[in-house]
């Protein structure tokens, strides 16, 4: 089959990716147009400090994690408090996990970008066979497309 540049377009529509020990994340690919959009408008106060270079690397990564928050990242299952109980979703508590547990952001961060991921679901969904899984159990985890008989999970 011969590749279709189509299969580079960047969409905020999201895949769920299986982390193992029943964390299922749904990631939009990072750097969507709305990620993106939304990047331009909260990094444009701050326009003169990046030109200088005076921005520091950390309030810098605080823009990009917000936006992650709210344009990649679109819903989890299976995440829980030490205490066993359910932590629902929301970009709000995204965003809050993300600041206290950085390692969460980076495997988020991780899975969106891999651009092989959304291409595979794209050819796979196709075939009705798809699922995406994520090595958690590292930093910068690696991500991985493999086929199944099972069906993708829907959002809600």
């Amino acid at each position: 089959m011969a590749f279709k540049i189509s299969q580079l377009k960047t969409s905020a529509e999201g895949v769920w990716v299986d982390c193992g020990a029943d964390l299922h994340l749904k990631v939009a690919r990072l750097g969507n147009p709305e990620y993106e959009e939304a990047l331009r408008k909260a990094g444009k106060p701050f326009m003169r400090q990046m030109r200088l270079g005076t921005m520091k690397i950390e309030d810098m990564e605080k823009l990009a994690m917000k936006c992650v928050a709210d344009h990649v990242l679109q819903d989890w299952k299976g995440l829980e408090e030490d205490d066993g109980s359910v932590i629902n979703f929301s970009s709000k508590k995204a965003l809050e996990i993300f600041r206290e547990y950085p390692e969460f952001y980076s495997i988020v961060k991780d899975v969106s970008g891999e651009a092989e991921l959304f291409r595979s679901d794209e050819m796979e969904e196709a075939s009705g066979n798809s699922e995406a899984t994520c090595d958690s159990n590292s930093i910068g985890g690696s991500t991985k497309s493999t086929s199944s008989n099972s069906k993708k999970q829907d959002s809600k």
